[in-house]
């Protein structure tokens, strides 16, 4: 018997509004009003209000009692925490990655860099950043950790709306390119030592670019 069920109004709203919130579509401290989106939805309140009471256990809006709803900005100390969760995970994946038989995943995962390349100079951030979960989903897949992955997806949102605005900077995309090229090329060669070393790199850069960020986009944040 399949496990299929058709997804609820609330469910619908939850999932439009998050992605929204984390592809930027809107931004943080954006005022969530109660009457744009049942207006918008063609639903009543009460669907709208579940969906931000769950985007608001997610750490993605922020409820102030009879003052109203705004998306959260970005909190720096949940960015730290959250690049430590992938950091480790993905670390230990590399080495578990490179014990494995990997010759299909390393066939997919030139797959999805080609891909990035094709769109690339596009302003299209979101579907870049899909093309980039999608690549490094691939060494917890072949290792059957998508479970792993999946966690980092759903609890990582703070750190994956600060992501998207480092690629507003013109030189971040091609080096993300040129990084996953070069993780790829490791990775073939199976030496562990190398893919890591790039790979903690490759997801460091974000510290590095936290303080321009910090100076084009204040008003983004909190807990500076």
């Amino acid at each position: 018997m399949s496990d299929f069920r058709p997804m609820t109004t609330g469910e619908s709203i939850y999932q439009t509004l998050r992605d929204m919130i984390l592809s930027l579509a809107l931004l943080p401290g954006h005022e969530m009003k109660m009457e744009e989106w049942t207006e918008r939805f063609k639903v009543s309140r009460s669907p709208v209000r579940d969906a931000l009471t769950r985007l608001d256990k997610d750490g993605l809006v922020d409820v102030f009692p009879q003052r109203g709803t705004r998306v959260s900005l970005i909190d720096l100390n949940r960015v730290r925490e959250e690049r430590f969760l992938r950091k480790s995970l993905e670390d230990h994946a590399i080495t578990a990655f490179l014990e494995h038989d990997c010759d299909e995943a390393l066939k997919k995962m030139r797959a999805v860099l080609k891909e990035q390349k094709r769109i690339e100079k596009s302003a299209d951030l979101p579907a870049f950043l899909r093309l980039d979960d999608d690549f490094h989903s691939l060494l917890f897949s072949a290792i059957g950790m998508d479970f792993c992955f999946d966690l980092v997806r759903e609890k990582c949102v703070h750190y994956r709306r600060i992501r998207i605005l480092t690629c507003t900077s013109p030189s971040v995309i091609p080096n993300i390119v040129k990084e996953h090229e070069a993780l790829l090329k490791a990775l073939e060669k199976k030496d562990v030592d190398l893919a890591s070393q790039i790979d903690r790199q490759h997801l460091s850069k974000l510290k590095q670019e936290q303080e321009q960020l910090l100076n084009q986009f204040p008003h983004y944040f909190s807990d500076r």
